[in-house]
């Protein structure tokens, strides 16, 4: 009720173990966002990961795996050495679009193409040693 002005009874309102683990899917977006900006690349893999497990789990949208495979490839390419690591993120999330958008041409699959073809010409591209 306080977020949208109705009483809603769906179980992701009602159950309180889903909602513990909506909050923490909340709770893990903002993380990968807190440690990107501090540099832990370690830190938004394993928040990374664990969000997509849970998305997984609750079978929500694919399009937020793919974001969040995005986010991990956007951190991985930092490092050269993991550079195989972000380009299987990024190959993972272009597939995901493809599948999502049912080969419409998009932004986000137009995006991820260009960067599937070369992943090194991402702005991020190895500026951490």
């Amino acid at each position: 009720m306080k977020n949208w002005g109705f009483a809603c009874n769906c179980k992701f309102c009602t159950e309180k173990v889903l909602i513990a683990k909506v909050q923490l899917m909340h709770d893990l977006d903002e993380g990968i966002l807190k440690c990107g900006h501090s540099g832990d690349i370690d830190g938004v893999l394993r928040q990374g990961k664990a969000l997509i497990e849970l998305i997984t789990e609750l079978n929500f949208s694919q399009r937020m795996i793919s974001r969040t495979y995005f986010d991990m490839f956007q951190l991985a390419i930092v490092k050269r050495s993991l550079y195989s690591q972000a380009v299987d993120f990024i190959n993972k999330a272009h597939k995901i679009n493809r599948e999502f958008f049912n080969g419409v041409d998009c932004h986000f699959v137009r995006e991820h193409e260009s960067i599937v073809a070369n992943p090194k010409s991402h702005r991020n591209y190895g500026i951490a040693p």
